[in-house]
């Protein structure tokens, strides 16, 4: 799986516009599952990553002002960097999950 904090990748799976294959998307197996899931879930994974995407653009805004010098805010800087990547990919994982149980 591959993510990139691009608001084409969001804009592009919401609008169903990527069909189905193996390079461009949200890729959990549950995907593969049918065309319908593939759409399901890309276009939920596409508004949780637009959505945390917007919260990363916010973050990034807000370190500016913060002082680098101390260790703690070079460590929050990371975890809020790898927070935006992590919890949106858990929660559409977690979706993707749900979703093949439901069908």
């Amino acid at each position: 799986m591959a993510w990139c904090p691009d608001p084409s990748f969001s804009d592009s799976t919401d609008k169903r516009q990527v069909k189905m294959n193996h390079t461009y998307g949200v890729k959990f197996r549950q995907s593969f599952y049918s065309e319908e899931s593939w759409y399901e879930i890309n276009t939920y994974g596409g508004m949780v990553f637009r959505i945390w995407g917007i919260l990363m653009v916010i973050g990034g805004v807000l370190f500016v002002f913060i002082p680098l010098g101390d260790f703690g805010a070079l460590f929050a800087i990371f975890l809020v960097t790898f927070a935006t990547v992590a919890v949106p990919t858990i929660i559409t994982y977690a979706y993707a999950g749900v979703s093949s149980r439901r069908k």
